[in-house]
């Protein structure tokens, strides 16, 4: 009978039975016993260090902590027996490890919404991770609190600007209580300084002068002879100028009248601009033939004497008046200088032997010496009480729409008074007289005085053909014809468009266009001469559809029944360049110098509202010498050549009649 031996398993139970087994299950005869203090796997494997992995599964078998299953720790041992240490693998018990957050920004706090665990924390990781924003290195736990516009919590506090008591004081503004509201502080009031103003009554600029007063502050516009310091610049009244602070200064000869009448122009074709001044007293004193002078540009600083200069013209008759009025045309031949339209309202007529006026066109170039017999066109006027020539158009352009340059004349004594306007289409050459003129527009009654002044280069219904606007002296009316125009004789009352003014007004006695506004349509600017509160300069907006002075969208008037607002016969012109035309008015009568002295007002566009004199940018006073009548005739024109307009205005009866031309480079003003 063979004998069953018991599991070793079984022993110790068999022992503790006090043997009752002893003998059932002892070991067969060559059975080894197991080693003291060794241990086998089931299965009869062996395990050394008892984890319950053999010695086949287990990569040491000689540390119960390392077997399959293990927990992967932060040791440099494969704890799971996987293959994999430490970081290396991803079964990696969390609590062994570092754990670190990702600093994108490098500024040694990392996001704490991207948290890392690992044995050894990578480049790039660190273990704060209280940073409010990652993107931005400045912001961190720390960091200097400042004011800037995004309300960013530079550090991490949970306060912003203003609201934490770490505000770097350095990154704050100064703001200073703003009493009078002109957008400006006194320097002498404390100042809250913070990020934001503590109310809107506190501003960032200490320049005020004088905070009870909000006319004054540093841009404001001065007022002539107000003795008050508008513009805080430490300077008394420097809009308010006279003559004397010209800088350039053309005198003219003995009773010429020089600057009676003036025009901008490139006569010499250089590329720079010369002033044409008409003397319509003439250069020799008693004869009153005119005389026409030409100074070539670029001018520079100093005076110049008409007396020691050949005249470009001078007038073939005794009280010609040549030279009285004056007018760029432009280069009408294409041939690349400039022309010159001159008049002469006493030139005997050739035909007439009369007085009838004259109209000649000069083709540039322009040089001293000159005859009548030199111009390209004549057009003599028909009766000698007409005064042909006594006004040229503000602006020549081509109403006619076929292309060329056509002129508009005027006689504003024509008829009973009724005035005519004669228009011919371009190019005109010869000898011709008005009554050959292509179209003729007549005052529609007596003493209406139609063709006071015209202009005929501007579009003012916006169709982009140049339309002729027609002023008149005692007919309170402006007409304007729309172009183009088609030869034959009208009316007055055939104008397509009507602009009424004050009943037994002078509205209308001198029009001008130009785009004030800057819009891209030619305004119409019409002056009315009555005395009072009619008086003055009209604005009226392109492309133009009103009929009344009412619907004007600015007013300039005098509000003095003794002052004259006159308006120049010359387009506006762009003093400070910002591509909107500016208005040069005038006040001949004006005698804070002398009596009759007069003064010139600039007001840079656009206008608006009712304005008197006292507005304007700059005004100019005469000088000392009475009855010069400063500012009846104006231009604006880079004359100095460096790229800045300068103002021209003259006082042509000022010194006895001689006349002078005052220049006011752009620079100074």
């Amino acid at each position: 009978m063979s004998r069953v031996c018991l599991d070793r398993s079984l022993w110790a139970t068999a022992a503790l039975l006090g043997g009752a087994l002893a003998g059932a299950c002892e070991p067969a005869p060559g059975d080894k016993a197991p080693a003291s203090g060794a241990d086998t796997a089931s299965g009869g494997r062996v395990d050394a260090d008892g984890d319950g992995a053999s010695a086949a599964e287990d990569c040491d078998d000689s540390d119960a902590t390392v077997h399959p299953g293990a927990a992967e720790r932060c040791d440099g041992v494969d704890n799971d027996c996987d293959g994999a240490v430490d970081d290396d693998d991803t079964g990696l018990d969390p609590a062994s490890a570092q754990a670190g957050f990702a600093d994108a920004d490098g500024d040694g706090f990392g996001d704490p919404d991207a948290p890392v665990v690992a044995c050894v924390l990578p480049a790039g990781v660190v273990s704060e991770g209280t940073d409010c924003d990652d993107r931005d290195a400045a912001v961190h736990p720390g960091a200097t609190e400042r004011c800037d516009p995004l309300g960013t919590d530079e550090d991490c506090d949970g306060l912003v600007d203003d609201a934490d008591d770490s505000l770097a004081l350095s990154s704050t503004t100064a703001w200073y209580p703003d009493a009078d509201g002109d957008g400006f502080g006194a320097a002498e009031a404390t100042a809250v300084r913070a990020c934001v103003p503590p109310d809107a009554a506190h501003v960032d600029d200490s320049r005020d002068c004088n905070d009870a007063v909000a006319a004054v502050h540093p841009g404001a516009r001065e007022l002539c002879d107000d003795a008050v310091d508008t513009a805080c610049d430490g300077n008394l009244d420097e809009s308010c100028q006279s003559a004397t602070d010209a800088d350039w200064v053309a005198v003219g000869p003995e009773e010429s009248l020089a600057g009676g009448s003036l025009a901008v122009l490139d006569a010499d074709g250089d590329g720079a601009p010369d002033l044409a001044i008409g003397a319509p007293g003439g250069a020799t004193p008693g004869e009153g033939r005119g005389a026409v002078y030409v100074v070539p540009g670029p001018l520079r600083a100093g005076s110049f004497v008409l007396s020691i200069a050949d005249p470009l013209l001078t007038g073939a008759h005794p009280w010609a008046d040549l030279g009285a009025p004056l007018r760029r045309a432009g280069d009408l031949d294409r041939d690349g200088y400039d022309d010159l339209l001159v008049a002469a309202p006493g030139h005997v007529g050739e035909e007439t032997d009369e007085e009838v006026g004259g109209v000649f066109l000069f083709t540039g170039p322009l040089t001293a010496g000159l005859s009548l017999g030199d111009a390209a066109a004549t057009i003599e006027g028909r009766l000698r009480r007409e005064r042909f020539g006594r006004t040229l158009a503000a602006t020549l352009g081509d109403p006619s729409g076929d292309g060329v340059a056509d002129l508009v004349l005027t006689a504003p004594e024509a008829g009973s008074g009724n005035g005519e306007v004669y228009v011919f289409f371009g190019p005109t050459t010869g000898l011709q007289s008005v009554d050959e003129a292509d179209l003729t527009v007549t005052g529609a009654a007596a003493s209406t005085h139609l063709g006071t002044q015209a202009t005929g280069g501007s579009d003012l219904n916006g169709d982009g053909v140049a339309d002729i606007v027609l002023g008149t002296e005692d007919h309170a009316e402006v007409s304007l014809f729309w172009g183009p125009l088609a030869a034959g004789s009208h009316t007055e009352a055939d104008a397509d468009h009507h602009i009424e003014g004050a009943r037994y007004s002078s509205f209308g006695v001198a029009v001008q266009a130009a785009d004030t506004n800057g819009d891209g349509h030619d305004d119409l600017i019409i002056r009315d001469a009555s005395y009072g509160e009619d008086g003055g300069v009209h604005v009226f907006l392109g492309p133009v559809g009103a009929r009344t002075v009412d619907a004007a969208a600015a007013h300039i008037v005098a509000f003095s029944s003794a002052a004259e607002v006159h308006l120049y016969e010359e387009p506006a012109g762009d003093l400070d360049g910002d591509g909107r035309a500016d208005l040069l008015v005038a006040e001949p009568a004006n005698a804070t110098a002398a009596a009759s002295a007069g003064a010139a007002a600039v007001f840079l566009g656009p206008v608006s509202g009712t304005l008197a004199l006292d507005d304007a940018h700059y005004r100019i006073v005469g000088d000392a010498l009475p009855g010069g009548q400063l500012g009846r005739i104006g231009r604006m024109a880079d004359l100095d050549g460096d790229g800045r307009r300068d103002l021209v205005l003259s006082a042509w009866r000022a010194g006895d009649h001689q006349g002078r031309v005052y220049t006011f480079f752009g620079a100074g003003l």
